[in-house]
């Protein structure tokens, strides 16, 4: 394995060719974890003029240029001369890696030879020879266009919502206008307009950090416009078809839902299962409405001491991800039309704000085990850095400092290191810490 390939360069002197020997293994066990790499993220090494010494193989998929063609160009023949600030930031960061020693991370953009382009975020740092200077750049490079594409969708889609929601308050406004409701139905329907313009503006501009409490907060405001006991959000698992609640309100004096409804079997409720998964609210005013064959769905709703409930359909790229709920206890609920097409909304702005929240923590997930591959891939460089031109008598130095920056970086309290005595069958610890 690299661990063993590595331990065994640190414990063992003995003659120069053998050292070379070994290290020439541990290069090429480390090029096999480079080439390893997914089409999506791409490895390269540079010297301090920014020409390329090295590239993984998954610049093929990424740029279609076979390495042998990108070894030896520039870093400057892949800037978009069309864009002075990508192309400033591209050359100014590369160079601070070898004037400041310093570890970068940019964004660059890059023209494909289809003439399209394509975003990066690169790290990049050096690797330090035995005399103190920086010897090369390392740099790990991840394709984020498909992201960089993601977030301008989101963009616009928030955009044409927003200006929906506009276009839906505009409109409320003139029917009420227009018809002279009476005082206190022209009060609630201004305020659910308002409401819906306020959690809009919220929801467009949190971070995914931000979604849960927002999230509570448009549940209580709602539930409280609208006059319901009971405010949830139920996610959809599509392959188990089960929901699951993540996200709940109760008014004053109403428990919360018992733990049995924390997570519902659609395949339990096959009446309600039917309606649910065809995309569109499932509206119950009282129990008395349900037909005769709903008689799991009659139970469901004598266990929490419901009369009424509302189902608002969450929706991501037009393919159903949960529901909007609402609940009365003791009073029987009329979900109007014009409710109902108000929550559908709502239910919007929360539906993309828990997308923009799942696609977060999905980054975020890959951005830690890359960046722990990336610390390994980067130890190991700088151990062969180290490691070439030792002398015997200085691995006693060496070896100290490769435990410490072994277990600093597998986060444990020790690391040591053991000889064998194949003639006792014993261990010796040589050195530890």
């Amino acid at each position: 394995t690299l661990w063993g390939g590595l331990l065994g360069a640190l414990c063992f002197g003995g003659r120069q060719t053998w050292r070379l020997a070994k290290l020439a293994k541990q290069e090429d066990q480390y090029r096999q974890f480079v080439e390893g790499i997914e089409d999506d993220y791409l490895f390269c090494s540079n010297d301090s003029d920014g020409n390329i010494t090295y590239v993984s193989p998954s610049v093929t998929a990424i740029l279609s240029l076979p390495p042998e063609t990108v070894v030896g160009m520039n870093w400057r023949d892949f800037a978009d001369e069309d864009d002075p600030f990508h192309s400033q930031v591209f050359h100014g960061r590369g160079e601070r890696v070898f004037s400041k020693q310093s570890h970068e991370r940019f964004e660059a953009k890059v023209k494909h030879p289809d003439g399209s382009h394509r975003y990066f975020d690169v790290r990049m740092g050096p690797v330090i020879g035995r005399n103190g200077q920086v010897a090369r750049a390392n740099a790990v490079i991840t394709n984020v266009t498909s992201q960089k594409l993601e977030e301008e969708k989101i963009k616009q889609r928030n955009t044409e919502l927003e200006q929906r929601i506009n276009e839906r308050e505009t409109q409320l406004e003139n029917e009420v206008t227009n018809r002279r409701h009476a005082e206190a139905a022209h009060a609630e329907h201004l305020a659910f307009a308002s409401l819906k313009g306020e959690i809009s503006r919220r929801f467009i501009n949190i971070s995914p950090e931000e979604v849960d409490q927002e999230i509570w907060g448009a549940l209580e405001q709602i539930a409280e416009l609208t006059k319901v006991d009971r405010a949830n959000v139920y996610t959809l698992n599509s392959e188990t078809e089960t929901l699951r609640c993540s996200y709940q309100w109760c008014a004053p004096g109403v428990s919360l839902l018992p733990a049995a409804m924390e997570q519902i079997d659609l395949k339990a409720l096959p009446w309600f299962r039917e309606k649910y998964l065809s995309g569109e609210p499932v509206a119950i005013l009282r129990q008395s409405d349900l037909p005769s064959e709903a008689n799991a769905e009659r139970a469901l709703l004598n266990h929490t001491k419901s009369q009424s409930i509302l189902t608002i359909p969450l929706k991501v790229d037009g393919n159903l991800a949960g529901h909007l709920g609402f609940g009365s206890e003791d009073t029987p609920k009329e979900w109007s039309s014009r409710l109902i097409d108000d929550l559908r909304l709502i239910s919007e702005i929360i539906a993309n704000a828990l997308e923009r929240k799942r696609k977060a923590e999905e980054l975020r997930r890959s951005e830690a085990a890359l960046a722990n591959r990336l610390a390994f891939a980067s130890l190991t460089s700088e151990f062969s850095a180290r490691l070439i031109n030792i002398q015997p008598h200085d691995l006693h130095h060496e070896i100290p400092w490769a435990l410490q920056a072994v277990g600093e970086l597998v986060k444990v309290d020790r690391t040591n290191l053991y000889t064998l005595n194949t003639n006792t069958d014993t261990l010796n610890r040589a050195y530890a810490w």
